[in-house]
């Protein structure tokens, strides 16, 4: 081989390159093509799969796959995924696309930590989502991170409205809880579990209609009422409803199912339907009883007070009424005491020849065309048929006169009496006249009047003389 035997490392072998791959760690010296053991590795090289690179282990991570049977110390791609070594991320793992999540150099297929989140694959419930704290809100083994329904309740996250709370999703039951359990975006709907039954209140009046409800979590206007014994029976009128005072108006006020059901009925002229005057009365109900009856000729109730009515007479209101002789505000305030049949009484008068009182009376606001004068009118001894001895005036006209001769008197309504003190002789025949029986309506229509008693005796109160009481005013 052109090498003197003396330098030769193989003298009976031709190897003029002098090759010896195990020089530095042969000490037989022998060169490669004379030395069983070119490596050195203590693998005879007919056995050995890397015979110029000691392995030992004779490592073949790819033995499965490379044709070549070359070793991983002397194969450049030990994986056999057509990387080489130097650039392949997973030198030991075939993984030709090389994927590496992390970016860390080490590919997935070899990184015990895929995400890079500090947690080992092993034990990480997001293998290659990012997810250092491992949150698992529905304890499935899937973390948030990568779990597609992250509390479990049958709902994808993306549809879930509360993708953290498994008690809400769609078309879960509906509960009174804040809460839009069933996701269609709308809070503690009508009929969600729980509810309670309100009925509509229109009016606001605090009771409800038994046909109108809604099973609500809270109430909400109409439905703001709860069941109650009774319904209201006007659910827009708000002064109608159980409990409320009935009145007279042709209505069921508290809804008990009978209208104008009130303590003294509702009869016009009842205290509680006063009527204007008694004449409305008469145009009412002609046959209604002649009495006492609630007025109120301005129209407020509350001051009503009770006028007599002669309903037959054609609806007469009798306005102004003196029991017997009051002083007050007559010209001449003159009051006798005496007896008309046996009973005690006062008298206006006595007065003679000249003698007159006069009053202005108030009307009370009673709205009419005729006013008519009742009371006594007391003829007092004889008289010798005086002309005009008895006259009562009416808004200074004179609205009636009468005589009499005697015990006789002239014209109607004379009552017989005995009047004391008697200073004209126990055998005088005395009496007066009902005035409503005699003098004539008047036509009159102001709320006042003025009323004079005077007389057409010809002698001094000692020989005869007159006087009245009882004096009322009637207006129609």
């Amino acid at each position: 081989d052109g090498v003197f035997d003396l330098s030769d490392n193989c003298t009976l072998t031709s190897n003029p390159d002098q090759a010896d791959n195990d020089k530095a760690t042969d000490k037989s010296v022998a060169g490669d093509a004379c030395d069983d053991d070119d490596d050195n590795d203590g693998v005879f090289d007919l056995s050995d799969n890397c015979t110029l690179t000691a392995n030992p282990d004779q490592a073949d991570n790819d033995k499965a796959t490379d044709k070549s049977v070359a070793g991983d110390a002397c194969d450049d791609d030990d994986d056999n995924d057509n990387v080489p070594d130097k650039l392949d991320n997973c030198p030991l793992l075939a993984n030709a696309g090389q994927a590496d999540l992390d970016k860390d150099g080490k590919g997935d297929l070899c990184d015990d930590d895929d995400d890079g989140d500090g947690v080992p694959d092993a034990k990480d419930n997001c293998k290659t989502v990012k997810n250092g704290g491992q949150l698992d809100t529905d304890k499935d083994g899937k973390g948030n991170a990568c779990d597609d329904d992250d509390d479990g309740d049958g709902a994808p996250d993306g549809k879930d409205c509360k993708p953290l709370d498994k008690t809400v999703f769609p078309k879960a039951k509906e509960s009174c809880n804040g809460k839009d359990d069933d996701c269609d975006g709308s809070t503690d709907e009508s009929g969600a579990a729980g509810c309670t039954v309100y009925y509509a209140d229109y009016d606001q009046d605090g009771y409800g209609v038994s046909t109108d409800k809604d099973c609500r979590c809270k109430p909400g206007y109409p439905y703001v009422a709860k069941a109650t014994p009774k319904w209201d029976c006007a659910p827009n009128v708000k002064a109608i409803h159980p409990g409320a005072t009935e009145v007279c108006d042709t209505k069921d006020n508290n809804c008990d199912g009978k209208k104008d059901n009130v303590e003294g009925g509702c009869a016009l002229g009842s205290k509680n339907k006063p009527a204007a005057r008694c004449l409305d009365i008469h145009n009412a109900d002609k046959k209604a009883a002649d009495g006492l009856y609630w007025l109120s000729p301005s129209g407020n109730a509350a001051a009503a007070k009770q006028h007599y009515c002669l309903i037959s007479s054609g609806g007469w209101t009798r306005v102004v009424i003196e029991n017997g002789a009051v002083a007050a505000g007559w010209s001449d305030p003159k009051i006798t005491n005496g007896k008309v049949g046996g009973t005690a009484t006062k008298i206006h008068g006595l007065w003679g020849k000249g003698g007159k009182s006069t009053k202005t009376f108030g009307l009370l606001g009673f709205k009419h065309t005729q006013i008519k004068v009742g009371g006594r009118y007391y003829a007092v001894d004889s008289w010798d048929d005086e002309h005009e001895g008895a006259q009562v005036w009416l808004a200074g006209k004179k609205a009636w006169t009468a005589k009499k001769k005697g015990g006789k008197p002239k014209g109607g309504g004379w009552t017989s009496v005995t009047v004391e003190p008697n200073n004209w002789g126990k055998n005088m025949t005395h009496g007066y006249w009902s005035l409503w029986g005699v003098v004539p309506a008047q036509n009159h229509n102001t709320n006042s009047v003025v009323v004079t008693f005077a007389t057409g005796l010809d002698q001094g109160v000692n020989d005869e003389a007159f006087g009245f009481s009882h004096v009322s005013f009637w207006v129609k």
